[in-house]
């Protein structure tokens, strides 16, 4: 009976430790996001915030990556004026893409913040060889314009929970 008890608390002290999130914070514009401790991070020239899938094999050459970029929102334009012109995004978006599909576009609610989705894929002209999937989401918040953008080999969902997760996790301090 100890023996049974002793296992399964190394069980749940195991799972737990799997859980374990890292936070990225950010005190201008303010925001934070929650990341699975195997997910790097990583913040390039403009502030923009990377975080990349965990390698898994030598052969792996994609890494699903969530980016995370801001602008001042100088035309103080809202999620209603985004929902309401998406086209014009979607026109925005398209030239850079072979077979460029749009899958959905909507308004959610995360986080008690109003965010507009688009869901696409397509052959970026730069590496006409690879389909991906891109969710992209836009939110306003302290005056800037934010974008969240899930970049993900088309058809392989094996991080996809994951990344949505830590979309959901951005949260305006």
């Amino acid at each position: 009976m100890r023996s049974i008890c002793i296992f399964i608390l190394v069980l749940f002290s195991d799972i737990s430790e799997a859980q374990i999130k890292k936070t990225y914070e950010n005190k201008s514009p303010n925001f934070s996001v929650k990341y699975p401790d195997d997910w790097k991070n990583k913040v390039k020239e403009g502030g923009r915030v990377f975080f990349t899938s965990p390698v898994e094999s030598d052969q792996d050459t994609f890494s699903e990556n969530i980016n995370i970029g801001y602008r001042l929102n100088k035309d103080k334009s809202n999620i209603a004026d985004l929902g309401n012109q998406y086209e014009s995004l979607v026109e925005y978006i398209k030239p850079s893409f072979n077979d460029f599909k749009l899958i959905s576009h909507e308004v959610l609610k995360v986080n008690n913040e109003k965010v507009l989705e688009l869901a696409y894929e397509g052959k970026l002209k730069s590496q006409e060889t690879i389909l991906l999937h891109f969710t992209q989401r836009f939110s306003f918040n302290n005056g800037y314009l934010f974008t969240l953008t899930l970049t993900e080999l088309a058809g392989v969902n094996k991080w996809h929970t994951k990344a949505v997760e830590i979309m959901n996790s951005l949260k305006f301090n």
